[in-house]
């Protein structure tokens, strides 16, 4: 069979079989980095980017991929919260780029925007309406409903754009209109829902209401029939169905009406062949994307048809092109400050190589040459680096904020070096620093190793073109600066600009109207605080705006404030011993409400300096386990608000020397001194426990001794040594 299978696949590629079109291989996605990142590829879809859009189940995660292979972007981590996975299966795109996930582990579906920010999610386990036992497969139709497979409920969810529950269709079972393990779905224009119906290993369609129509398939070893069928697709422009079957490792093509139209594939990793085909999707130009997740790769093809397009308009005689001279760019008089950090090498052959060293430093000598942005030695670079313990870690976009605002850069050039075979693939970032946003993507391949500098020389050029061509409008400078002053603090607020291409603000700071004024911070939002101020000071703002290309507006008017002294805070009362066997617990008289808590200090000795502090607090009582018996220590206890303590010298301190427990091992008498034949003051039994007070007299032979306790009643007396344990 499997061998009528590969002849039937065959043929189908080099001969038109009657009414089966030339099906044509187009292109297969694979890379080193896609084998050594990617486990098990659940899910594909195309983004409007055109980037590949996969899930990984094994890995919890949603990767990006380039038609070069490159993983551009990922996202997720295991987990259940939102923007996390647990085993994601199927995922949809919709026309304005939202991305729709079946969290099937989480028994969930969580919603994103194009950029990939979390939106909403809907969901939760069970087998309620608008509840999911482990939800596979998801299909947004043309009207926005979205259409859910959830397995182990053995049914069809529709629900509305935001997820409100609008209906379901189909119960457990093998019957019409029955499922056993229903995994996909996808819906036509006319509101048709075809639904893989795995266990039963068919195809069952329902009409817009749920009802069922008809059966499509059934199990079998023939060219046509099914094994283990697993995703669906309908392709509207050729009114097919494209089908998954993971058993036979092949692609199903039938007609809408249920008539069979082609079958194509065999098990194997050669071009055309599968091993577990998961997903697919399907294109309006009609490439048919397949997620041939055990040979971790993406293979694409088409078949050659006159597909339902639009007719194109008569062609025009070709004009004479016309020579346009290259716009001569000329550096901005305020260059953008630009660091370029270390790329990562990533890939079997290029993690034994130094691209990313040789990459970084050809990116720096052509930026330098090319004197259109401020650029920072990469000396610089190495030691803000060093100083966050990042020197030899991986620059990413965070590491890359973290580090560039201390040095005050505008942007960073980050990125990655693969290798594939002869190929280096290059893919380098622009990073705005203030606000953490990629500004955009620049990907290069080199063929040839001499051509790594001549390759960077031109990825310059296009940076700054694209930085020349799209830097064209300029923000309004900020307006309504106003200060609120505070204790040692100053609180900045502004009217937000408008403009999209905001990225954030700067803000500057002087002690003299005239200035120099001084970079002191950033802020995504209209507003900022300038903490830790001498309130014998008058301070003079001024802040700027600045877009996602790190170029900022003049300086706003200037506003001056005085931050107001700090509150004066109670000295703390009343401190006193409650406890003092094994562990210490102190109390204090309570502040008024205006502090927030309370600091507790100790020492071994009273002098100010001696005196560290071992607990914040807001209740007005401490219980302190990390003490030694028979040491005596000193406590003092001070009062704090959001800007202030009180002084610790102002505080009397109390001291106490922590005394043990002693456990009785048999019953003994209680004497009035350290004899036995001394009066006896009590008697004690086995297992009972009193204080120990830190003294001993041995006999007058020296083999034995006597512990000094107290009873529970306050008699103090002595009790042999040898009936008691201690316990410290």
């Amino acid at each position: 069979m499997k061998y009528l299978l590969g002849l039937f696949f065959l043929c189908i590629l080099l001969l038109p079989l009657y009414s089966i079109p030339q099906l044509e291989f187009v292109d297969m996605i694979y890379s080193e980095e896609m084998e050594d990142e990617l486990d098990s590829i659940t899910g594909i879809f195309l983004s409007p980017t055109h980037y590949i859009v996969v899930t990984d189940k094994d890995n919890n995660k949603i990767y990006w991929i380039s038609k070069e292979g490159r993983i551009v972007k990922k996202m997720g981590n295991t987990g259940n919260e939102p923007g996390e996975f647990y085993e994601p299966q199927d995922l949809f795109i919709d026309g304005k780029g939202n991305l729709y996930v079946a969290d099937t582990g989480n028994d969930r579906i969580q919603v994103f925007n194009e950029k990939g920010s979390f939106l909403y999610q809907f969901g939760d386990k069970g087998d309620k309406n608008g509840e999911f036992k482990s939800p596979t497969g998801i299909y947004v139709s043309e009207k926005g409903q979205i259409y859910v497979a959830d397995s182990g409920n053995n049914r069809i969810q529709v629900f509305s754009k935001k997820g409100v529950f609008i209906s379901k269709f189909g119960t457990e079972g093998s019957k019409a209109g029955e499922f056993d393990k229903p995994v996909s779905v996808a819906v036509d224009e006319d509101g048709k829902a075809y639904v893989t119906d795995r266990g039963n290993s068919r195809i069952q369609v329902f009409d817009k209401d749920g009802i069922f129509m008809y059966t499509i398939g059934r199990k079998g070893e023939d060219i046509g029939e099914f094994d283990q069928l697993n995703d669906i697709f309908y392709d509207k422009e050729a009114q097919r169905l494209v089908i998954s079957d993971i058993g036979h490792s092949l692609i199903h093509l039938y007609r809408k009406d249920g008539s069979f139209f082609a079958s194509f594939g065999s098990e194997g990793d050669g071009q055309g062949e599968f091993s577990d085909p998961y997903s697919l999707m399907v294109t309006e130009e009609g490439k048919i994307y397949i997620a041939d997740s055990g040979n971790k790769r993406i293979q694409i093809f088409r078949i050659a048809e006159i597909r339902m397009e639009k007719k194109e308009e008569k062609a025009e005689a070709p004009k004479e092109p016309e020579i346009k001279k290259e716009k001569e760019i000329t550096a901005p008089v305020n260059k953008q400050s630009l660091g370029v950090f270390k790329f990562e090498n990533i890939g079997k052959q290029a993690s034994t190589s130094d691209y990313g060293e040789v990459i970084a430093h050809d990116l720096f000598e052509e930026f330098s040459k090319a004197d259109y942005f401020k650029v920072f030695e990469r000396s610089r670079i190495e030691t803000a680096l060093e100083t966050h313990g990042l020197k030899d870690q991986s620059i990413n976009k965070e590491n890359a904020v973290k580090t560039g605002r201390d040095l005050f850069l505008g942007a960073g050039i980050i990125g990655t070096v693969s290798k594939l075979k002869n190929t280096i693939d290059l893919d380098i970032r622009i990073v705005n620093i203030l606000s953490g946003i990629v500004i955009h993507s620049f990907y290069e391949k080199i063929n040839d190793e001499s051509r790594i500098r001549d390759v960077c020389g031109e990825a310059v050029k296009k940076i700054i073109k694209y930085y020349d061509e799209n830097n064209k409008r300029m923000l309004k400078i900020p307006t309504g600066l106003n200060a609120l002053d505070g204790p040692q603090a100053i609180t900045l607020s502004w009217n937000k600009n408008q403009e999209k291409d905001l990225a954030g603000y700067h803000i500057y700071r002087s002690e003299s109207e005239d200035g120099p004024y001084e970079f002191i911070g950033y802020s995504s939002n209209p507003n900022y605080k300038d903490k830790e101020l001498d309130h014998n000071k008058k301070y003079f703002y001024k802040i700027t705006a600045v877009n996602i290309f790190g170029y900022e507006t003049d300086h706003s008017i200037f506003i001056s404030s005085r931050p107001m002294p700090p509150p004066e805070l109670p000295v703390i009362e009343g401190v006193k011993i409650i406890y003092d066997v094994s562990h210490v617990k102190i109390e204090w008289k309570k502040a008024d409400k205006n502090v927030l808590g309370y600091n507790v200090y100790r020492a071994l000795e009273d002098r100010s300096e001696k005196y560290e502090k071992v607990k914040s607090l807001t209740e007005n009582n401490f219980t302190d386990m990390e003490v030694q018996s028979f040491q005596t220590y000193y406590y003092k206890v001070t009062a704090y608000d959001k800007a202030v303590e009180s002084k610790i010298e102002d505080t009397d301190a109390v001291s106490v020397t922590v005394k043990a427990l002693v456990i009785i091992q048999k019953p003994e008498n209680i004497r009035e001194e350290a004899t036995s034949k001394s009066k006896k003051v009590g008697r004690v039994n086995k297992d009972e426990k009193l204080v120990y007070l830190g003294e001993e007299k041995k006999t007058a032979s020296g083999n034995n001794a006597y512990l000094k306790i107290k009873m529970d009643d306050g008699t103090i007396g002595w009790i042999w040594r040898a009936s008691v344990k201690i316990v410290e």
